[in-house]
């Protein structure tokens, strides 16, 4: 079957010093493993689950480029009734470009986390609910030991003004996290050691409302971050400071997406007046997505893909995203509710989207890639609304189908989330 493109899941205070916000950390012990060569049966319940193999068959020295982190949930995606409800395990798996999955870590039901917030080199960052509803706890997870720290646990209202995961893994070790932080008036990031120790303050400036919130991307050396607000992009030290402001397009916010080459950052632009953004019967559309490269030594950037003919829809959000493999240029499209595709980038700078092929009984409404390695396309592709029912698969640069990544098992809410460890630069 085709993919359809549907409705689916989207002056200033100084640093906290001493903040105990980030936790000592605390080994956790690792649930027995899940795998079997058949849709997996944990305790009494059966739970259905990819096929996988034990974490000591992981082929450590080609773990890299091309390899992928993805948090797999067995609960029950869409029960009909209250007898219908299953809570299943959790599985953490590292996956090869050729489909074959590696348990790296479980948890039995209702203990394991709600997302895969981040992951690189041989870590992965995850996050979940604690005992009280506000309460959100991150844990590190070691992908060659399956052993897990808790790092982060925060209350409400601390974690009430962020935008997405407010922890990130810094680049290319991972041995420390970047944390966002703002109490609603003030935002600021720091780079924190996993036992909670603040080695920096990164950014500071004011915050007005979500717009405004601070991006965020490690620098191509490791020792460099590029932060984005409302007042601009620049380039700071990692040890705190700052270095260089990066020209942008008049009248634009550019968020930092990916290093394009050793000195040029691919960027996704939002015009902020009718002159720099794209307009429609509401005015301008200071939510479209335009991408820029732009360069670290100031000079003038360029823009990779340009508005469209036609005003764009209010719910139409642009492109956010692109890989590029050969000759070839890959565009990532998003819109309302997480709905999202995958576009060819076209001579004009507009891109023309791609038809994926699929084996039934998978009805998509949601594709968003994850990388592109040579000629193979990974794709995390949902069916519901809010994320779930969905699988990790691998295509070619034209659309057609090559195999399962992770495959979704049966009413399973599949993938909740996907890395990949394809190298930061080019």
């Amino acid at each position: 079957m085709t993919l359809a493109i549907g409705c689916s899941p989207a002056g200033s205070l100084p640093p906290a010093a001493t903040s105990t916000l980030v936790e000592a950390s605390t080994t956790v012990a690792v649930a027995a493993p899940t795998t079997s060569a058949a849709p997996n049966t944990t305790g009494i319940e059966p739970y259905p689950l990819p096929t996988s193999q034990p974490r000591s068959e992981v082929p450590g020295d080609e773990v890299g480029v091309g390899w992928y982190v993805a948090l797999y949930d067995s609960t029950n995606a869409n029960p009909t009734s209250a007898a219908d409800l299953r809570e299943g395990p959790v599985v953490l798996y590292l996956v090869d470009r050729e489909g074959n999955r590696y348990e790296v870590a479980s948890w039995a039901p209702r203990t394991g986390p709600d997302a895969l917030v981040d992951a690189w080199d041989s870590k992965a960052l995850v996050v979940g609910a604690g005992v009280n509803v506000d309460e959100t706890i991150y844990h590190l997870v070691d992908l060659t030991s399956g052993e897990m720290r808790q790092v982060y646990s925060v209350g409400f209202p601390e974690n009430s003004y962020h935008i997405d995961w407010e922890l990130s893994l810094t680049r290319p070790t991972a041995e420390n996290l970047v944390l966002y932080r703002s109490d609603g008036a003030s935002q600021w990031l720091e780079r924190r050691s996993p036992d909670g120790t603040t080695l920096a303050t990164l950014f500071e400036g004011p915050y007005t409302d979500g717009r405004s919130a601070a991006q965020w991307l490690y620098g191509y050396e490791g020792n460099t971050v590029l932060v984005s607000s409302l007042t601009g992009l620049s380039l700071v030290s990692n040890l705190g400071g700052g270095l260089a402001r990066i020209a942008i397009p008049d009248e634009t916010r550019c968020d930092p997406v990916r290093w394009w080459a050793a000195g040029t950052l691919l960027a996704v632009c939002y015009g902020q007046s009718a002159a720099s953004a794209p307009v429609n019967e509401f005015g301008p559309h200071v939510h479209y997505g335009r991408l820029w490269l732009l360069e670290i030594d100031g000079s003038t950037g360029v823009p990779l893909t340009n508005y469209p003919v036609e005003p764009p829809i209010v719910s139409d959000f642009g492109y956010g995203d692109a890989w590029r493999t050969g000759e070839t240029t890959l565009l990532q499209w998003l819109g309302d509710c997480g709905a999202a595709s995958i576009a060819t980038l076209q001579p004009d700078g507009t891109g023309a989207f791609m038809t994926l092929s699929l084996p039934p009984p998978f009805f998509p409404s949601g594709v968003k890639m994850v990388d592109v390695v040579e000629s193979q396309i990974a794709a995390h592709i949902w069916q519901s609304c809010d994320g779930s029912s969905a699988g990790l698969f691998a295509f070619d640069l034209n659309g057609a189908y090559l195999h399962d990544l992770v495959p979704l098992v049966g009413d399973a809410r599949g993938v909740t989330g996907v890395a990949g460890l394809t190298s930061l630069y080019p």
